[in-house]
């Protein structure tokens, strides 16, 4: 594969700059501020991150013409980008796509996004996003086993309800505390006084019964010792008075029985039930009452721990769809705010880190045209830049990075006040 990029009087830019890389690989702009290496790199980018607004300043001071071009033999594509200053000053821009043969395409721009993917072009640009947007971007390119924000949705509703339901639970329990201990002899229902007025009644009523029966009782025992002298005195008649003492002792025998099945009742007990009767309704009602707001305590208790229960099968389902989602960077991950590398915050991490999960994160899909830009090549040193150099070959991309920092002009594409010194 052959790539070529030229630029030509492109903002700081005098006169062309082509670079033609040698394969897959990492390609430093080196030099000084101000010397050019942006413009070669922003020339680039407006060609596979075109937007119709015009770029300011595009055409070098003096100049009439600006052109950024960009040849891939591989994907047998050219992309052309001209800027024209009229005769009143103003700016005109175009953009075109040619195949190799000289054929155009009828939108540059559908071609661009067609090779590239919608990758991320410039992981500085990733870094320099903000947390959700961040979060968005790493997302949508891994596969999770279910929608992370909807989840989190739903975890918040059962989080939210769970609060709820664990505040009615301190409250039941408070008023809980405010009631006296459970008393075994208070009864489990309220006292009637017409029941105990009712109850004294028939007390009454056989208690007269009762002394009606003794009363019987008694004249039937006085008549069996008349009868019994009678006998005694009169021999005469004696015969009677055995008869009347067989029949007395009969008419004893069953008033004796009758009265054996009635006994005296007390309302002493009545009478003090009466008399501490509200007392009593009082210490009833508060037990009624203790006990409902007892059953509501353990009810709100069991759906609280029902919702803890199912905020850890929410919890478990998302470590686990984490844990086995494919994500560019080993260690890698998301939460509800954003991106964290081995459990600390993305934005915890130096510059040079973050580039570097950035680089993997944009250059983690497989577009046709695997070519990336770092903005910030300075944050990288020696030995990071090899690690992006070794990555770029393996992986089959080619990395143009801006680099002014310690010995890039011993191996990079110099430029020097807007001219191309070294080429590669």
């Amino acid at each position: 594969m052959t790539q070529t990029f030229k630029a030509t009087n492109f903002k700081r830019l005098i006169g062309e700059a082509t670079i033609t890389p040698s394969g897959n690989e990492l390609v430093v702009l080196a030099g000084k501020n101000k010397a050019g290496k942006s413009s070669f790199r922003e020339a680039m980018q407006s060609l596979l991150k075109y937007a119709s607004k015009l770029i300011p300043d595009p055409i070098h001071e003096g100049e009439t013409e600006s052109r950024a071009e960009f040849i891939d033999t591989e994907l047998g594509v050219r992309l052309l980008r001209v800027w024209k200053r009229k005769a009143d000053g103003t700016i005109t821009s175009t953009f075109s796509a040619y195949a190799l043969d000289g054929a155009k395409y009828p939108s540059a721009v559908a071609l661009v996004a067609e090779l590239t993917g919608g990758i991320l072009l410039d992981p500085s640009e990733f870094v320099n996003f903000d947390e959700k947007k961040q979060r968005e971007e790493l997302l949508r390119q891994v596969k999770l086993p279910f929608d992370i924000d909807k989840l989190a949705a739903e975890r918040k509703g059962i989080f939210d309800g769970r609060t709820d339901k664990n505040n009615e639970v301190k409250r039941l329990a408070a008023q809980l505390k405010g009631f006296a201990a459970l008393d075994a002899n208070v009864p489990t229902e309220q006292l009637s006084a017409v029941t105990l007025y009712a109850e004294m009644d028939a007390i009454r009523t056989n208690n007269e019964h009762v002394e009606q029966l003794l009363g019987a009782h008694e004249v039937a025992v006085n008549a069996l010792e008349a009868a019994t002298h009678a006998g005694r005195a009169a021999s005469a008649a004696l015969d009677k008075a055995r008869a009347d003492h067989t029949a007395a002792l009969a008419a004893e025998k069953a008033a004796s029985e009758a009265s054996a099945q009635g006994q005296i009742q007390s309302t002493d007990a009545v009478t003090a039930q009466l008399a501490s009767i509200d007392e009593t309704n009082e210490k009833v009602r508060e037990q009624i009452a203790r006990a409902a707001l007892a059953d509501e305590l353990d009810t709100s208790t069991a759906q609280a721990d029902g919702l803890t229960s199912k905020l850890n099968a929410i919890d478990k389902r998302k470590t686990d769809g984490l844990a086995a989602a494919k994500f560019p960077v080993e260690g890698l991950s998301v939460d509800e705010n954003g991106i964290t590398v081995n459990g600390l915050s993305f934005l915890s991490l130096s510059e040079s880190e973050q580039l570097w999960v950035a680089l993997r994160i944009a250059t983690a899909g497989n577009p046709k045209l695997k070519l990336i830009f770092l903005k910030n090549g300075d944050a990288f040193d020696d030995e990071t830049l090899a690690k992006v150099q070794e990555y770029a070959a393996e992986k089959g991309w080619t990395i143009i990075a801006d680099r002014g920092r310690d010995n890039s002009n011993d191996f990079g594409i110099v430029f020097e006040e807007g001219i191309l010194a070294v080429s590669k």
